[in-house]
């Protein structure tokens, strides 16, 4: 099964992706597949939406679910946004950035679902310069981030329903960790 979703901003994007991670959690149940990988080139949501990931990530370890995060973000904030998910039980693997990386591709497991999108070029560029020039939490201009996120722009999300490739994603996030 493959559905594709049309959005206007990444905000629009992000936030429908959060809807259904949510709907996910409340169906899910013993014995389904309990792996989360998700792939990012920053980890930006926890930034505009604290409380909406710290509610997914409590409902995560509530249901067992075992989750891993991966991303080449190596600044200090990307530093800081790891340590606010370690504080909340959600390790986040920080690796060494390579060319090979795809920095527009956002991908998400979810038992067997897979949720993912390619960012366009023009919003990978700006998420990279704020990174780069918002060095703590304190200091974030979130009025920057806002604009960023809310770029009118179109931007497409594909989810897929497929068990083994879920796990083939899973399989090759979790070898490079």
């Amino acid at each position: 099964e493959i559905s594709v979703f049309s959005f206007n901003s990444l905000n629009e994007l992000m936030r429908f992706w959060q809807d259904m991670i949510d709907d996910w959690f409340k169906k899910f149940k013993r014995g389904d597949h309990n792996i989360n990988c998700y792939q990012a080139a920053h980890v930006w949501e926890v930034l505009l939406h604290p409380e909406i990931e710290k509610k997914i990530m409590e409902q995560l370890k509530k249901k067992g679910i075992k989750c891993h995060v991966l991303t080449p973000g190596n600044t200090p904030l990307d530093k800081q946004i790891k340590n606010f998910y370690s504080e909340i039980g959600i390790k986040i693997y920080i690796i060494p950035p390579s060319s090979s990386f795809d920095k527009s591709y956002y991908v998400g497991t979810y038992g067997d679902l897979i949720v993912q999108c390619q960012y366009p070029v023009q919003i990978v560029q700006m998420l990279d310069n704020f990174f780069k020039k918002n060095k703590s939490f304190d200091k974030v201009n979130l009025t920057e981030l806002s604009n960023i996120v809310n770029k009118k722009i179109p931007m497409k999300l594909t989810v897929i329903k497929d068990l083994a490739m879920a796990k083939q994603i899973n399989h090759s996030i979790l070898s490079q960790m």
